[in-house]
């Protein structure tokens, strides 16, 4: 059994592991602005079954 101390485990501690993630703006998907330009964002579920963000004048569309 190995002790803490050794070099080769304080490796393993060490070791983060990569996250990848999609994460991207919450724009509305028609005129392109978002909460940067001081809208609110809502989503709402498209006819194909994913999701779509829209702002208060395009989400009735």
């Amino acid at each position: 059994m190995r002790k803490r101390s050794d070099p080769k485990s304080s490796l393993f501690y060490m070791h983060r592991p990569v996250i990848y993630s999609k994460v991207r703006p919450a724009e509305c998907q028609h005129c392109g602005r978002g909460v940067g330009d001081g809208l609110r964002v809502s989503s709402r579920a498209m006819p194909d079954g994913t999701n779509g963000f829209f702002c208060r004048t395009h989400y009735p569309l």
